[in-house]
């Protein structure tokens, strides 16, 4: 046979070859009903841009900054979720030199407490202590305006999309949001309130912290959440803020 019906034949062939593997991992994601991500946390270098700090403070935050950086590298975060709901926390591990530190970290990411995500409802309700009293927090999910770039990367085996958002500090001050998101699972969370992107978020990162995925897991069957029982009192978002502000001044 001329080398021609060969080129064809695996130009053809190879096409529904590849057609046949989109089929198929399509088909095994769509069978996913719940899962479970574990976060690791990174401080990029803008977290040590200490402009806005007293000159002589910056050799004390310097340092403070560093010791928390350190403490990042043995903490890790956990989001479980199904189509309806999501939970995320900090896990508490100790630190290298024994001291349990998940809590200051989390605090620095404004990632402490317990986040439930309720898609059908469209709310977040965080769970946080402080000050010696229990807060119930409701948020609107989603709680970023998101724009999805034309821009992907592979993160392990998932084509993750861009997506950009603003997002509004208790101080009245605004940052910038990146995110990475695996478009083909279509669950709308992501590390404590950023959801809403059009799948989940495997990397997140601000000024501040950067959130990474250091292990996925997905079942076939749908796991369920213990949510979260809302028959407590809920308090707003700027009520909290205000708490908060009112409590480190």
């Amino acid at each position: 046979m001329s080398k021609d019906f060969y080129s064809f034949y695996y130009l053809k062939y190879g096409e529904i070859f590849l057609l046949l593997i989109f089929v198929v991992s399509y088909g095994c994601l769509a069978q996913v009903k719940s899962g479970r991500i574990d976060y690791k946390i990174l401080m990029p270098e803008s977290a040590f841009e200490l402009k806005s700090v007293n000159i002589s403070m910056r050799d004390y935050m310097k340092n403070e900054l560093m010791k928390l950086k350190q403490a990042y590298s043995s903490t890790q975060f956990r989001l479980k979720f199904n189509h309806s709901n999501s939970m995320f926390k900090v896990l508490q591990t100790m630190s290298i030199d024994g001291q349990n530190t998940s809590n200051d970290v989390a605090m620095s990411a404004d990632a402490n407490g317990i986040f439930y995500t309720d898609a059908p409802s469209k709310s977040v309700i965080r769970q946080v202590h402080f000050e010696n009293t229990e807060y119930l927090v409701k948020e609107e999910y989603p709680a970023f305006e998101w724009k999805i770039l034309d821009k992907t990367k592979q993160i392990g085996q998932y084509t993750c999309y861009k997506a950009v958002a603003i997002k509004k500090l208790g101080n009245g001050k605004s940052i910038p949001v990146e995110a990475w998101v695996a478009t083909s699972l279509p669950f709308n969370y992501g590390p404590t309130n950023y959801s809403g992107a059009g799948g989940l978020i495997l990397e997140l990162k601000t000024p501040l912290f950067i959130f990474k995925v250091s292990e996925i897991r997905l079942f076939d069957e749908e796991r369920e959440i213990n949510f979260i029982d809302t028959d407590e009192e809920l308090i707003s978002l700027s009520k909290w803020n205000a708490l908060f502000r009112r409590g480190w001044n």
